[in-house]
């Protein structure tokens, strides 16, 4: 998800961030963005005070947090977009993005956007099987819900 992310991100703006849960993750994050060959345009790693388990047990109870973090990588680092990385953060990036001035990724749309292109690059079509007994999603990022859904064609 990570990869993907900044692969989005890049090919989107110059310069980005990423907002994650835990501090243990920025040095980590920091350095895998470098060896991606992405250092030269990540604007900062910046880490709310909770996990992101925690996050996305309470999403409601977190979101002004990661909504600072966001402006913070704006306003303080130059980001042009604003990566939520992990996957407690998955689904959020739209109840970010309307408070923050530029675009919000979430990974695991970046992911399938990513996937979706190797796919077609590589000619294999994606077809729909037999989806009886489909159930309803709650939640999901649009591309997932879309690939999801009965109408994947």
């Amino acid at each position: 998800m990570a990869e993907a992310s900044c692969k989005i991100a890049a090919s989107r703006v110059n310069r980005f961030s990423i907002v994650t849960g835990g501090e243990p993750w920025i040095a980590m994050l920091t350095e895998y963005v470098a060896s991606i060959g992405f250092s030269g345009r990540l604007a900062s790693v910046r880490a709310v005070n909770t996990t992101g388990a925690q996050i996305a047990a309470e999403p409601e109870a977190h979101l002004s947090a990661l909504i600072s973090a966001c402006l913070s990588a704006v306003h303080d680092d130059g980001a042009e977009a604003v990566i939520l990385g992990g996957a407690g953060l998955i689904g959020l990036a739209s109840r970010v993005s309307g408070h923050v001035p530029v675009p919000v990724i979430d990974c695991l749309n970046a992911t399938l956007e990513v996937t979706e292109s190797v796919i077609r690059r590589a000619g294999v079509g994606l077809t729909n099987r037999n989806r009886s007994g489909v159930v309803g999603t709650t939640g999901l990022g649009t591309q997932l819900a879309r690939l999801l859904s009965s109408e994947t064609q």
